[in-house]
């Protein structure tokens, strides 16, 4: 009974990222997949960045752990120069645990109680996308996702880097 009472909470949590996979070698290893050098436009379909960012965040949440969680994820855009991300991602992520804010909204908060993730490239094709995310400094992620059922499905992260 506690399975399906279980199961149930988590089904009907639809906003956040199911990630089928992870890759986890050991000591993360790089991935091979080269960045593409994308211009954001702003009109990326904000439910896909938003998922992104939740795959991330699950991801280092499993890394570094419920000790290390922030109070806070201050969210960005761009590669080499960073903006806000747009104003319906964080609507997406509106009820998001834990709250999020655009770059320039952390700029007065304590850098130990939030971390920064910066999507730096996207790559669309068709139902298919790969989203570059950086907890910028520590490491760059290449998350896989598709599209299914008017959501995005991440599908497989991989670690890209670590500084």
């Amino acid at each position: 009974m506690r399975f399906l009472v279980l199961l149930l909470i988590v089904a009907s949590r639809p906003l956040e990222a199911q990630v089928d996979s992870i890759r986890r070698e050991g000591p993360f290893t790089p991935d091979t997949i080269r960045e593409p050098e994308y211009s954001f436009t702003g009109h990326e379909d904000p439910l896909l960045l938003a998922r992104g960012i939740q795959a991330t965040y699950q991801l280092m949440l499993g890394r570094e752990g419920r000790n290390y969680a922030p109070r806070m994820l201050c969210l960005g855009i761009g590669f080499g120069e960073w903006s806000d991300v747009p104003k319906p991602v964080l609507e997406v992520l509106k009820d998001h645990d834990p709250p999020v804010t655009s770059l320039s909204g952390c700029r007065k908060a304590r850098p130990r109680y939030y971390w920064t993730l910066i999507i730096t490239s996207l790559k669309v094709e068709g139902d298919t996308a790969s989203v570059f995310v950086t907890n910028f400094p520590v490491l760059g992620l290449h998350c896989r996702a598709v599209h299914e059922r008017n959501d995005w499905r991440v599908f497989f992260c991989s670690l890209r880097w670590v500084s």
